[in-house]
């Protein structure tokens, strides 16, 4: 109802984040979704970290909201304050799934390099495309690119 009146879609509240970082932290595609149709910035910063709405879903495991930002072509490269990207924030939360993700559709044609190694870790991980759609079941990984 706000937004049909012309809220604006983009206002911060007292913390400095947009409803947009809200929803994307909890994975509400939905919200996200339709945020976006009322002309949202998918770029934009909350007050604090600086950290896009892709950096929130990725540090809170909100798989459905980062694929859905990466399909619309937001960077995956944009650090916040700390210096991280979102894949980043994901893999120190331990959320590998959304890191492995992100570091796929960053770096396409190559396995990832840049996984940071604990020597704490029973177990290491380095994932290519084809290795990160066999564990996930994801064929369309392998036949589709960023842009669609």
């Amino acid at each position: 109802v706000l937004l049909e009146a012309g809220a604006n879609v983009n206002a911060r509240d007292s913390a400095g984040f947009t409803a947009l970082h809200l929803l994307a932290s909890d994975n509400n595609l939905v919200g996200v979704q339709l945020l976006h149709s009322y002309g949202c910035s998918l770029e934009i910063r909350d007050s604090i970290a600086q950290a896009t709405p892709l950096h929130i879903a990725a540090y809170n495991a909100a798989q459905s909201v980062v694929e859905w930002l990466v399909k619309q072509g937001v960077d995956l490269y944009a650090k916040c304050s700390s210096g991280h990207t979102a894949s980043d924030l994901a893999r120190n939360n331990m959320h590998m799934n959304c890191s492995y993700y992100l570091d796929c559709m960053a770096e396409k044609d190559e396995i990832v390099p840049h996984l940071p190694v604990n020597v704490k870790q029973k177990k290491i991980f380095v994932f290519n495309y084809i290795t990160f759609a066999k564990h996930n079941n994801n064929k369309e990984l392998l036949i589709s690119d960023r842009d669609g």
